[in-house]
C-alpha cells in the first residue's frame, strides 16, 4: 500500500485534531490528548455501504484513571474530496458511546449498529444531514451473543452485512446470526 496524502480530522468536542498516529505524542500516562498533544488513531472501519467511515481515536477520560474514553466518530465519506485537507465528523453522543464494545457500522436508514458491553447487538437511529447528524432516541437492544461464543478473535472478526446479517466465528465454524432490524422489535424493560 502507497500513502497518498493525510487527512486530519477536528474533533468536533474540542479536543486536539487527530492527524499521524506514529507521531502523536503521549503524557506519562500514555494520554493521546493531553492539552497541546494530538490523540492517534486506534481503529478506522468502513461501513456496509461504504457511505460512512467509524473513527475511533485513542484518548483519555476520567483525569488520571488513564483508561481510554469511547470517543466514536461517524464520518461521511462523501465530504472526502481529493482537495481535502480536514475533515469534520459527527460524534456518537457519550451516553450512547460509554456501552459501544464493538462498533459494528451503519446501515441503510442512518442506523448504527454496535455490540455493548454486555454483548447485546444494539441500533443508535440518526438523523440530520451528511454534516449535522444527531441521534433521535436512545439506542436499542435487539438480542445477544452468548458468552460462550466469544473466543479471542470473534469479537475483531465478525461481519454485520447490510441486510443486518451478522457473521460470528465460533471455533472452527462461521455461525449466520439473520435479523431484519427493520420488522424485529427491541427488547425493553432490561
Amino acid at each position: 500500500m502507497e500513502e497518498k496524502g493525510c487527512i486530519k480530522f477536528d474533533d468536533p468536542s474540542g479536543g486536539a485534531p487527530v492527524t499521524d498516529p506514529e507521531t502523536s505524542d503521549k503524557d506519562e500516562r500514555g494520554a493521546g490528548n493531553a492539552p497541546g498533544k494530538n490523540p492517534s488513531l486506534v481503529g478506522a472501519k468502513l461501513c456496509q455501504d461504504s457511505t460512512y467511515l467509524i473513527i475511533a481515536p485513542s484518548n483519555t477520560a476520567g483525569g488520571s484513571t488513564g483508561r481510554p474514553s469511547r470517543d466514536i466518530f461517524l464520518s461521511r465519506l462523501d465530504d472526502w474530496k481529493p482537495t481535502t485537507t480536514s475533515i469534520h465528523p459527527y460524534r456518537i453522543p457519550l451516553d450512547t458511546s460509554c456501552h459501544v464494545y464493538v462498533p459494528l457500522g451503519v446501515l441503510p436508514g442512518k442506523k448504527f449498529v454496535f455490540l455493548d458491553r454486555d454483548l447485546w447487538l444494539c441500533v443508535l437511529p440518526l438523523t440530520g444531514s451528511a454534516t449535522a447528524c444527531s441521534a433521535t432516541e436512545p439506542y436499542q437492544r435487539y438480542y445477544f451473543i452468548p458468552r460462550d461464543w466469544v473466543g479471542t478473535s470473534s469479537l475483531e472478526s465478525c461481519v454485520l452485512t447490510a441486510d443486518g446479517t451478522l457473521f460470528w466465528p465460533k471455533d472452527d465454524r462461521v455461525i449466520r446470526i439473520k435479523c431484519n432490524l427493520d420488522f424485529a422489535r427491541p427488547v425493553v424493560g432490561l
